[in-house]
């Protein structure tokens, strides 16, 4: 057996295993958009996350009570949204991701920090996204 050929018996289980890990990885990234699923919001979530966002959130400073009004954001009690859709199943989930990274070059608009600017849990950003997703309903 010539050297090329004991070097791919040697090389065949580990290029085997290279491609199930990046077909694993290929599934689990295709696996993000059933992450993405719609969140089961209750009538509890929407008022903790009205708690949060005129509170723990700091949301309100800027987009007003109830999210109208508001001196340096958008009204969010609308359907008008320029970066998500109000129609999407999945728009409470998009409304916390949004919140969880920020708005860092708006147009026409005030800046928006990551979370407000404050720490914000998983819970709390996902009650605060159904709760502004209820505000344009």
């Amino acid at each position: 057996m010539s050297f090329r050929e004991k070097s791919w018996k040697f090389v065949s289980p580990l290029a085997l295993a290279v491609l199930a890990a990046g077909c694993a990885a290929s599934s689990a990234a295709e696996g993000g958009a059933a992450a993405a699923a719609p969140v089961a919001v209750t009538p509890e979530m929407i008022q903790a996350g009205r708690l949060v966002f005129s509170g723990a959130g700091n949301c309100q400073t800027c987009h007003g009570a109830n999210g109208v009004n508001g001196r340096f954001g958008p009204n969010l009690a609308d359907s008008d949204w320029l970066w998500l859709n109000p129609s999407s199943p999945t728009f409470a989930r998009d409304i916390a991701d949004l919140v969880r990274r920020g708005i860092p070059q708006p147009r026409g608009q005030t800046p928006m920090p990551a979370m407000g600017g404050r720490d914000l849990s998983e819970d709390q950003l996902m009650a605060v996204g159904a709760y502004v997703a209820s505000l344009s309903q």
